[in-house]
C-alpha cells in the first residue's frame, strides 16, 4: 500500500475473497465497501469476510450506508450496497 501511495495512487480497488478482504479490514485499509448481492441463495459457501477476531463491541468496524440500489430488472436484479467506514466523508 505504501508503494501505491508513493506512486500517486489515492484509491485502490480490492476485489478479493474472504482471506484478503479480512486482512485489509483488520489492517484498517478499507474505508469503502461495494457489496453486490444476487437474488439467489445457494446454501454453504465462502463467507464475504472471515473472523476479524472481534471480542468486544468496542472493537467493531462501523460502516454507514451511502447508497443502495437495484441493478437490472425483475427476478434477475442484483442489489448494490455502498458502505463508507464511520469517520470517513
Amino acid at each position: 500500500m505504501q508503494y501505491c501511495f508513493e506512486q500517486g495512487f489515492n484509491n485502490v480497488l480490492l476485489e478479493a475473497g474472504p482471506t484478503l478482504t479480512t486482512a485489509f479490514i483488520s489492517a484498517g485499509l478499507i474505508d469503502e465497501l461495494f457489496i453486490y448481492q444476487a437474488p439467489t441463495i445457494l446454501g454453504s459457501g465462502l463467507k464475504m469476510i472471515d473472523d476479524l477476531g472481534i471480542q468486544n463491541l468496542s472493537d467493531r468496524r462501523d460502516f454507514k450506508l451511502k447508497e443502495a440500489s437495484v441493478l437490472g430488472e425483475a427476478q434477475g436484479a442484483n442489489t448494490r450496497i455502498h458502505l463508507i467506514a464511520a469517520g470517513v466523508n
